[in-house]
């Protein structure tokens, strides 16, 4: 009872000598006879080789207890680096967003086509006619008139041009009338002439007829007895003329195609914080 009580009492303040072959309860090394060993104040563990035991700061049992700081410091790096993580590299936020998506859809569209009509059309064309040319027999004292139909009807421009010039040196009187002043001329009443030369030997000339009618090329001689003049008269006009042509014309003519559209859709992903921080 003494023994047991003694240990008690070392056990109390922490430390005694050994009386028999203790071990060590941390390392298990012997404490040999007369070292001291130790029980601990704080856990109670025991018995304790000096090596491993720490007096008011407990034992090796309580120290292993006790998180070091550099454990804490790689807690506290661990925790920074899960959270930079959270926020980075982790996914936590959905957002929306939206992207064109191509389809084959049908377009109608218009297309000219040729096509060939006939169709009536107005055009003008210009026109001539020989009235005389050659020589004209004209006498002395008297005159000869030639007589030429001019029709002027859907006709415009109408021009009369011609010469008139003596073979020899005789002289002539040259006049240009119509019917109604041609008839007054050899009633010898009173007339007027498109043409009045004079007397000349030779004599160019231009009228415009301005009726459908019968005008008179007159020569009247002055001297020489049935001498010849050269006489050239061509009548000239612009007429206009109906027509058919073949025409080329255009129509729309609807037509289909297939083509690449697009269309807006909205989705959904998943993003970091930092990213929806960012951008969004």
């Amino acid at each position: 009872m003494e023994s047991l009580k003694n240990n008690h009492s070392r056990q109390g303040e922490g430390g005694g000598s050994s009386e028999a072959e203790r071990h060590c309860a941390y390392c298990n090394r012997p404490i040999r006879h007369g070292q001291t060993y130790y029980y601990c104040r704080l856990c109670g563990r025991g018995p304790l080789c000096n090596n491993h035991f720490y007096g008011d700061d407990g034992c090796a049992f309580c120290k292993h207890k006790k998180f070091p700081k550099w454990g804490i410091a790689l807690i506290v790096i661990a925790v920074l680096a899960i959270g930079v993580g959270l926020i980075c590299v982790v996914p936590l936020k959905t957002v929306s967003y939206t992207v064109n998506v191509p389809y084959q859809g049908i377009e109608t569209y218009y297309e000219k086509e040729p096509y060939q009509v006939e169709e009536p059309y107005t055009y003008t064309r210009e026109e001539s006619q020989t009235l005389w040319s050659g020589e004209f027999l004209g006498s002395a004292g008297t005159y000869r008139g030639l007589a030429r139909y001019i029709d002027v009807t859907n006709k415009s421009q109408n021009v009369v041009r011609g010469t008139v010039r003596a073979n020899t040196d005789g002289d002539f009187l040259f006049y240009v009338l119509d019917r109604e002043n041609f008839d007054a001329y050899r009633a010898t009443g009173s007339w007027q002439a498109y043409v009045s030369s004079g007397r000349v030997t030779s004599y160019s000339f231009s009228f415009v007829p301005d009726h459908s009618d019968y005008y008179y090329l007159v020569v009247s001689k002055i001297s020489s007895w049935y001498e010849p003049v050269d006489m050239s008269v061509a009548w000239s006009w612009t007429e206009s003329k109906e027509g058919c042509r073949t025409v080329t014309k255009y129509r729309d003519m609807e037509k289909q195609r297939t083509v690449t559209k697009y269309r807006q859709e909205t989705r959904y992903k998943d993003v970091t914080i930092l990213e929806y921080l960012t951008s969004y």
